[in-house]
């Protein structure tokens, strides 16, 4: 709530076009983790086992397969 409030103060109500979430607040995965992430859903494992194993977050692992989608 405190960023919403900080960014009406410094830009007032045309700072809210737009998201607090930065661009590089989203990491993508390197190769090695992508072909790992790959390696397991052929064998059906299920995107949270994946992010585990992997070391990931499972919205990672999400984000990964949608773009293989």
């Amino acid at each position: 709530m405190h960023k919403w409030i900080d960014q009406y103060r410094r830009e007032g109500l045309g700072g809210f076009g737009r998201s607090l979430i930065t661009a590089a607040s989203v990491m993508p995965a390197d190769a090695c983790c992508r072909r790992t992430i790959a390696r397991l859903r052929r064998q059906r494992w299920t995107g949270k086992q994946i992010a585990t194993e992997a070391g990931v977050s499972p919205a990672t692992v999400s984000r990964d397969l949608a773009a293989w989608a």
